[in-house]
């Protein structure tokens, strides 16, 4: 029977795969997903399957690894994706694109983005596997050999942190490349599947669109946990090593981003919250562009980082930071070589060190193709903002733009990937954001603001009253007559 559907389960080492893959084989109904792509088993791939050649090896492989009802799995790390590309490349010739090469060769290829939230645990767990070169336990009699193996071996903080970041660095791959193909993946964090195992299973079955039959039993896992006191004590040493050896003459006490994408209210909700006096001065610090611009206007020296003269000027006197942050800026964010001197921990590991206490407001707007709207005009009238009764804003408007249906399009489509974006690293961090769409900040003005300083555990007597908003709502008649037309366009009511 020929391949009718195909996945990847997308990851790094130590993630919980080989339990994934288990879990789903032995649905028996899901393929067979193995390490079908690892340069290092193809001799082996090869003698077991018989296999002769380029294009012998992918389908010979594929054959392996699918069921009776023509489902194909395989467990892919990041490197084994880059050395299945040059594979492709080298049976399909470079005329087609990376992604073209994949749907060719795998029918309705869907991806299950496995990660791992704690870094150090899976760095740790991968440095003790190689040492001792146990990877996985199935009986518990054979836990004690595993122990008498890493018995021998001692702690080495540097391989550890290699592997911290190089398994950070990978995610990061993966997240790029969904990111640029657009793709969604099914995504899956090890410690909420350890917690889940059955239904995580069943959720990845329904997204695969494989009909389960109503008498399916998912069978418990058979490997053991190897983790142990070692293990446990190996992480507190590195996190202790790994501690920066001084802070910021800037700290904050509680730190926060207005985690948000162009047009959503973000610069309405910063006003909102500066105007208080207890909420820091969100603004966006950490943009390339604008991040030379206030080393430019700061007194910044050589020895002293940015990120203390920002978090500086975002903090109110009460020791609160504030940021609004859209996704291009994290992005940026995340994969600076070092956010504090001295370190090489995790993007999210050091965000965690130097924002104390951080939380993220995450605001939202429903409406996308005002959204997109708004953004196309404020960009090529370079208005973006305006004050009520007064002539101030940033920028003077260029004249009226003429209607742009496939700009617009496209910024509703960026918009919704740049939501998805945010949604998606939450989860990875498992973080739980404040959630607040546009939409309600314009009708619950008040009220919004100080649920939000609730959950900033800020104190905000109900007496004081909250500056009206500034900002000039800067919608009209030619933007309802935009969204009449694209709305036509599209065939949408």
């Amino acid at each position: 029977m020929p391949v009718i559907s195909s996945f990847f389960i997308s990851t790094t080492p130590r993630t919980g795969s080989s339990l994934l893959s288990e879990a789903l084989e032995f649905t028996g109904i899901s393929g067979k997903p193995r390490e079908y792509f690892e340069a290092e088993y193809e001799k082996d791939w090869s003698a077991r399957l018989g296999i002769s050649g380029h294009s012998d090896y992918i389908e010979k492989l594929m054959a392996a690894g699918m069921t009776p009802n023509g489902v194909f799995g395989a467990k892919v790390h990041w490197h084994q994706f880059v050395h299945l590309h040059a594979k492709l490349r080298s049976i399909l010739g470079g005329d087609l694109s990376e992604v073209d090469r994949l749907r060719r060769t795998f029918p309705d290829l869907k991806y299950i983005f496995l990660t791992r939230r704690d870094k150090v645990e899976q760095a740790v767990s991968y440095f003790r596997a190689q040492r001792t070169d146990v990877w996985h336990v199935v009986r518990p009699d054979a836990l004690a050999v595993e122990r008498a193996a890493a018995a021998s071996v001692t702690f080495d903080p540097e391989r550890i942190d290699h592997w911290v970041r190089q398994f950070a660095a990978d995610e990061e791959s993966w997240c790029r490349f969904f990111e640029a193909t657009e793709i969604e993946p099914f995504e899956v964090v090890y410690e909420e599947f350890l917690a889940n195992y059955e239904s995580t299973v069943r959720e990845i079955l329904s997204y695969l669109n494989i009909a389960a039959p109503a008498d399916l039993s998912v069978l418990p896992p058979r490997l053991n946990k190897l983790a142990d006191q070692v293990s446990h004590d190996w992480v507190s040493r590195y996190q202790e090593l790994r501690r920066p050896v001084r802070r910021a003459t800037g700290t904050a006490n509680v730190s926060y981003f207005i985690s948000t994408a162009p047009r959503t209210g973000g610069f309405l909700l910063a006003e909102a919250l500066q105007s208080t006096g207890i909420a820091g001065r969100p603004r966006e610090y950490f943009d390339p562009v604008i991040e030379r611009k206030w080393i430019e206007r700061q007194p910044v020296r050589p020895a002293t980082p940015y990120f203390e003269t920002a978090i500086a000027e975002g903090m109110s006197s009460n020791g609160v930071f504030g940021a609004k942050v859209l996704w291009h800026q994290f992005a940026y964010l995340m994969t600076k070589p070092r956010l504090i001197e001295g370190t090489s921990a995790s993007g999210a590991e050091l965000l965690r060190r130097t924002f104390p206490d951080l939380r993220y407001v995450f605001l939202t707007r429903r409406d996308k193709i005002r959204q997109a709207i708004s953004y196309d005009r404020a960009i090529r009238s370079g208005l973006w903002w305006s004050i009520a009764a007064t002539a101030d804003g940033n920028g003077q408007p260029q004249g009226l733009p003429s209607f742009d249906f496939e700009q617009i399009d496209e910024w509703v489509t960026r918009l919704c990937q740049f939501e998805s974006c945010w949604r998606r690293q939450f989860k990875r961090m498992g973080v739980e954001p404040f959630e607040i769409a546009y939409e309600d900040l314009v009708a619950g003005y008040d009220s919004v603001v100080r649920e939000i300083l609730r959950f900033l555990d800020l104190r905000f007597s109900e007496d004081q009253n909250l500056a009206p908003p500034r900002l000039q709502r800067q919608a009209d008649e030619v933007t309802e007559e935009w969204v009449d037309r694209y709305k036509g366009i599209k065939g949408l009511s």
